[in-house]
């Protein structure tokens, strides 16, 4: 299929274009709603509007970023370092650009965020150390001493050297961690074209490409790298020396395999410096996790690492999978990890040919989502027809003649049945952990009773836990509202324990923005007895009875 996005034969709308459709704006106010979904709108907006990149991907894809982004509630503005929306270019197996894809993740001030939220930290921070700021670093100890430079100005136009990171938990516990990339001489790496060896770790380090003249250097250095075609690899992969000698360094029995064999894209993409890790395995067949006809009929086409794990995983329900139609399939979606679920019931021929009569149904779709669409919709469907109880051996079910249709149906019957089960559910569960309920001074906890209060807490405390219905009415967690004694009907906090009652979370109105995300002093006191009193004694008693 043409790459709309290089040839201009089609030009998507604006992103500010997307975010005026009717069914985006409904998709935006379900997920988040009211005010808060205008909000959400002109955030991601400045963001996309600032970045020339970002607006080259595709519009669904930096709308998923933002809603997991909002899932965890961090901002999308990049000034702020939380997450990123990076954009990824999807290309076919000759290299051409199908689409450009926003992905998420998440920046280390992310990570802080949640690690604050969890309420186990005291202190945590990070900090780039400049050059000339080290004075003294024990890394026994973990002490490190530095001299700021005071200068604002002055200190954001020096070379950084090295980062420090160092978090302390409530209980007193510390921890502190140190990059100081000086160790490593970087000044001393300039273009020279010449073979030298990383003084540190004694591998090599180069920022030049490989050059012929330079081939057999490289082999004198290290014996490891003998017998391995370098000059095919460089010939075939445009990465830097350094990361293609350690790449061969670290595991050249298995890159000689790879070479040899001609996976040029596997090594590609293991060689990038955030690419896939070269597992050690002594043959092929232990290194990819097939053999026998597969494996030889899989590394035939030059497969990617995730063309060959999404194979292995169909193998595991059809030993002998049609390669040709695999890679067709796979090439067509970028949701290859739904492949392997599907094959779980039909063959890899009766999949395509379904989504062939699908697609035809769906021509308002734009065709490079088709078959995406299409994908997930029957995915979810087949999932809602095994909660439903229904044959999966039938094939009216597994392939209903309209799978729009048959989808909405079963959603909705699922849906009703999935609020019945966590309906019942919930007063069992809430009985079981009635033995948790505790108070003292000015406080109470006790397991939440129903369905309706469940979603009376979030609503009230503008949180998240009605989304934790069903987990609480199958027994994987276990809920709790703390309540003040003055006002017991009122939500003051939720608190959830997840398996062998651990704490997972405890949360105030909004998650406790305004307090930093922790927890109020009295209530953060409160949980510390109710588990040492409680909760932990239980689970105590519990273990004694297992072993009697």
């Amino acid at each position: 299929m043409a790459n709309s996005l290089v040839k201009g034969e089609k030009k998507q709308p604006s992103f500010s274009v997307f975010l005026t459709q009717d069914a985006i704006k409904k998709k935006i106010n379900e997920v988040i709603g009211g005010k808060g979904g205008q909000r959400f709108m002109t955030a991601i907006l400045s963001a996309v509007t600032n970045s020339p990149a970002l607006q080259e991907c595709e519009s669904m894809s930096i709308l998923n970023c933002a809603f997991l982004g909002e899932a965890l509630n961090l901002s999308p503005s990049p000034q702020l370092g939380q997450y990123y929306m990076v954009p990824y270019k999807k290309k076919d197996r000759n290299g051409n650009v199908l689409a450009v894809i926003a992905q998420f993740q998440l920046g280390y001030k992310g990570y802080i965020q949640l690690a604050i939220r969890s309420g186990y930290y005291k202190k945590i921070n990070v900090i780039a150390i400049k050059e000339g700021e080290l004075k003294h670093f024990d890394p026994l100890n973990e002490v490190i001493e530095v001299e700021i430079i005071q200068d604002e100005r002055e200190r954001e136009q020096a070379k950084t050297i090295g980062y420090y990171a160092m978090f302390e938990y409530l209980n007193g516990f510390q921890k502190a961690k140190s990059c100081y990339t000086g160790f490593y001489e970087w000044k001393n790496f300039f273009q020279t074209g010449e073979m030298r060896f990383c003084k540190v770790d004694e591998r090599f380090s180069m920022p030049c490409k490989i050059y012929p003249k330079s081939l057999n250097t490289v082999r004198q250095k290290d014996s490891r790298l003998r017998y391995i075609p370098l000059e095919d690899i460089a010939a075939h992969i445009k990465e830097d020396a350094c990361l293609l000698i350690d790449a061969c360094w670290r595991t050249p029995l298995q890159v000689e395999y790879m070479a040899k064999m001609g996976l040029y894209r596997m090594l590609e993409e293991s060689v990038s410096r955030y690419g896939h890790k070269i597992p050690e395995g002594e043959t092929p067949a232990e290194m990819f996790g097939l053999s026998g006809q597969p494996l030889k009929a899989i590394l035939k086409t030059n497969p990617s690492w995730g063309e060959v794990e999404t194979y292995r995983k169909i193998t595991e329900n059809q030993k002998n999978a049609d390669v040709d139609v695999f890679c067709r399939l796979y090439q067509k979606s970028g949701y290859h990890m739904r492949l392997p679920e599907l094959a779980r019931y039909l063959s890899l021929q009766k999949i395509e040919n379904y989504l062939e009569k699908q697609e035809k149904l769906r021509p308002e779709v734009p065709e490079d989502r088709r078959a995406d669409m299409i994908l997930g919709d029957w995915l979810d469907y087949l999932r809602d027809c095994q909660k439903l109880g229904y044959d999966m051996k039938e094939d009216r079910i597994l392939r209903p003649k309209d799978l729009g249709t048959a989808h909405e149906e079963t959603a909705v019957l699922a849906k009703e049945k999935e609020q019945e089960i966590t309906r019942e559910g919930i007063p069992k569960r809430a009985k079981e952990a009635q033995k948790y309920a505790w108070e003292q001074d000015e406080l109470l906890i006790r397991p939440i009773a129903t369905l309706k209060e469940l979603v009376a807490e979030g609503t009230k405390l503008k949180h998240c836990v009605a989304g934790y219905a069903s987990s609480y009415a199958e027994g994987r967690c276990k809920l709790f509202c703390i309540r003040k004694k003055s006002a017991p009907d009122t939500p003051y906090y939720t608190l959830e324990l997840g398996r062998n009652d651990k704490l997972i979370q405890c949360r105030g109105y909004r998650n406790d923005v305004e307090n930093g995300y922790k927890m109020q002093e009295d209530v953060r006191k409160f949980v510390d007895r109710w588990m040492s009193k409680v909760v932990n004694k239980k689970k105590k008693e519990r273990i004694k009875v297992n072993a009697a």
